[in-house]
């Protein structure tokens, strides 16, 4: 290639200084870069999470975190500090009972930025301190949000940041004027700060005492509605509602935008519907309740058993086909690149369209006029496959720990793994072995476990050989 050589060619050339230099560069293996970027950035990610919740854990141990009286064991604060930022809301300890002032804003901290996300927290920290983001985190930054392009992470960062504060805002000044009724002004905003903070980031938390949730508020419609209106904003996400101011018109809208509005809101129809038909006669829920008290709290249940995980019901009261279908709305969860947890309602409308696809004898898989690349779709069976055995086995482990029904722990491991926060009231009575696992289970739950997978698969970079195809006989 080189225009020095005497057989190229160009006798003109001889003797004659070069121009220029010619550099000769051996081929770059992009699916290996692409591997290495990917494994890179799931690392870094779980580390970043994995500190915050180191940092946080030390945090809570400090005495002035609790309130005078009570102990905090070790596993007590690593639970309670994974459950916030993994924006779970699962608790061995009461929040508003346990933890003073100064622990509890260690926790409304750590689930603002579990919700908000490691990766763009530390970006908006280098715009703070007007730092350039360099290609290394917008790569991790896309990583995290799970979209692609570059060029646009800044800027869709700083939407969501403004976004996020301004949706908070509105919500923490309903609740306070409505906490007013209740307390003086001070405590009243507290509550006001703690309660939107913790409904839009989908994490849980409630300062009610005695591990009661929303439960003394389930008369509260007011309450119920703008605590509903934040926890759907923030389990919808930014790029849901940019995509809809942009596009204006539904058939502009992109395939993913219309999936997770149908999606989501056939779930929580039908979620809502069922929940009221089976609770409205159970004596230990709704029975005797008013219509519109019964509509209110199964479509709030809906809402927040997708990933919430604030109860205005009592879930062990519950019956068992309600309490079924609650797992499967944890199972699910929300949208993706939003606070929501759960395989994402778009992996469960992908894996749909696939049995409908080989249902029907197509060859591809298409929705609303538009073909699912074929990687999205084993991407979603990956997913769907993972979050499966995950289930089963942190199910398996805390039945072969506790003495408790298979159910309830089976509802304990699905809310760990959805980042949900729901709980059977069993949370608080667990064994330190099964407190660890649930703390496993919150952290997947909150990575992804296609991310737990890429991560454990890092140094298995080198290329396979394609082998000849057989077919294998299935169902």
């Amino acid at each position: 290639m080189g225009s020095s050589d005497e057989s190229d060619g160009a006798p003109q050339n001889r003797g004659k200084p070069l121009s220029r230099v010619v550099r000769v560069q051996a081929p770059v293996d992009r699916g290996k870069v692409e591997r290495r970027g990917r494994f890179g950035s799931s690392l870094v990610l779980a580390a970043g999470f994995a500190a915050l919740i180191a940092l946080g854990t030390l945090c809570l141990m400090l005495p002035a975190a609790t309130k005078p009286g009570n102990t905090t064991t070790l596993i007590d604060a690593l639970f309670t500090a994974t459950s916030a930022v993994c924006v779970t809301g699962l608790v061995v300890v009461d929040t508003g009972d346990h933890w003073s002032t100064f622990g509890q804003v260690v926790i409304l901290i750590l689930f603002q930025l579990g919700g908000f996300g490691f990766m763009a927290s530390s970006i908006l920290l280098f715009l703070l301190l007007g730092q350039r983001i360099r290609l290394r985190q917008r790569v991790l930054m896309r990583e995290a949000l799970n979209i692609s392009g570059l060029g646009d992470i800044v800027r869709i960062t700083r939407n969501i940041a403004i976004w996020t504060l301004t949706l908070e805002a509105i919500g923490v000044l309903a609740l306070s004027l409505y906490f007013t009724q209740r307390w003086e002004p001070g405590h009243a905003f507290w509550m006001g700060l703690f309660h939107g903070v913790s409904a839009f980031n989908n994490a849980g938390f409630d300062l009610m005492g005695g591990f009661g949730s929303l439960t003394g508020f389930r008369r509260e419609g007011f309450f119920l509605l703008v605590i509903g209106i934040l926890v759907v904003f923030g389990s919808t996400g930014y790029m849901a509602f940019e995509d809809m101011a942009r596009a204006r018109r539904w058939w502009r809208l992109r395939l993913e935008t219309k999936l997770v509005l149908i999606v989501t809101g056939a779930l929580w129809l039908i979620g809502g519907l069922a929940f009221f038909w089976r609770e409205r006669s159970n004596p230990l829920t709704l029975a005797g309740e008013v219509w519109h008290v019964q509509l209110i709290d199964t479509f709030f249940h809906s809402i927040a058993a997708r990933t919430a995980g604030f109860v205005s019901l009592p879930v062990a009261n519950m019956t068992e086909d309600t309490t079924f279908l609650t797992m499967v709305l944890m199972f699910i969860g929300g949208a993706p690149a939003s606070t929501a947890g759960g395989i994402k309602v778009t992996t469960f409308a992908v894996l749909a369209v696939t049995i409908l696809t080989v249902m029907s004898g197509r060859t591809s898989a298409s929705i609303l006029q538009r073909r699912i690349p074929e990687q999205v779709v084993r991407r979603s069976l990956a997913i769907v496959s993972l979050a499966s055995v995950l289930l089963i086995a942190v199910s398996w482990l805390l039945a072969d720990f506790e003495a408790f029904s298979f159910i309830s722990v089976l509802f304990e491991a699905a809310s760990a793994l959805g980042t949900v926060g729901m709980s059977y009231g069993i949370t608080s009575q667990l064994h330190d072995a099964s407190r660890l696992v649930l703390i496993f289970a919150m952290f997947v739950g909150r990575l992804g476990p296609l991310t737990l997978v890429l991560l454990l698969a890092q140094k298995s970079q080198r290329r396979f050989l394609d082998y000849p195809s057989e077919t294998v006989r299935v169902g």
